[in-house]
Parts: C-alpha cells; sequence; structure tokens
C-alpha cells in the first residue's frame, strides 16, 4: 500500500480562528473566579470550561 503524501501548510500556523460546536451543559460550579460547566460537545467529548461571553445558551 502506497503512504498517502502529506503536505506541510506553514502558511496556516499562527492563523487565528473560531470553532462552532453544539454542546450540551452536564454540569456546573459557581466560584470566585466565575462559572464553570462540564459540556459534551456535538463530537461527544467532555470537558470543563470557564463560562463566558463565548458561550451562548438557547
Amino acid at each position: 500500500m502506497e503512504k498517502a503524501k502529506v503536505k506541510k501548510r506553514n502558511d496556516l500556523i499562527g492563523k487565528k480562528g473560531e470553532i462552532v460546536k453544539k454542546i450540551e451543559i452536564l454540569d456546573a460550579n459557581e466560584g470566585i473566579y466565575g462559572i464553570n460547566v462540564r459540556v459534551k460537545d456535538s463530537e461527544g467529548e467532555k470537558y470543563w470550561v470557564l463560562m463566558d461571553n463565548d458561550i451562548s445558551l438557547d
């Protein structure tokens, strides 16, 4: 089987962008630094994140 050719894209390194995912909040805690929410994203990944202006809810 022939190995796939991969081209390094140095022109993309360092660029800024945005990823938009659907999330479901699984847990939430409020402390002195704000509200932390445990989410499950549209790809099934679960993680904690600070709830800030980057998160919008329905």
